[in-house]
């Protein structure tokens, strides 16, 4: 059972693509707003979020029929959160696994924040590439 949805995040003017997983969390793949500094929430709908998916915050974009979706609905001047455009990233406490190339690219990415308790891909070393603070 997964379910593919936007969500909006009023605090922080966000709006997610998400797959909703079988143990009732969720897997972030894109995240979209108006500023280059990010705050993340601990739920969406109410189930926790567990995990950025692959390519998250790159502009570079894994596709799978779980991703497709067109963008219509989001409001004039909301930009992917991605590569250029996006500088810090604070991750929420329920967050415990980070994809594979989550911050492929993000050349402007200065600062990730970032729960203890967390899985990093296996090439986590080249993750964080170009970061030039990461608190955890």
């Amino acid at each position: 059972m997964s379910t593919f949805s936007l969500c909006y995040n009023l605090s922080m003017e966000l709006y997610y693509d998400y797959v909703l997983k079988e143990d009732h969390t969720v897997c972030v793949y894109k995240i979209y707003g108006t500023n280059p500094i990010v705050e993340l929430d601990d739920t969406i709908n109410g189930y926790p979020i567990s995990e950025l998916g692959e390519y998250c915050f790159s502009s570079m974009r894994k596709l799978n029929k779980d991703t497709l979706k067109t963008y219509d609905t989001l409001p004039i001047g909301y930009v992917e959160l991605t590569g250029k455009f996006i500088q810090s990233v604070k991750l929420s406490n329920s967050i415990k696994k980070i994809g594979n190339c989550t911050f492929y690219n993000c050349r402007n990415l200065r600062e990730i924040i970032y729960p203890k308790i967390i899985r990093f891909p296996y090439d986590y070393p080249i993750l964080f590439n170009d970061v030039i603070n990461i608190f955890g």
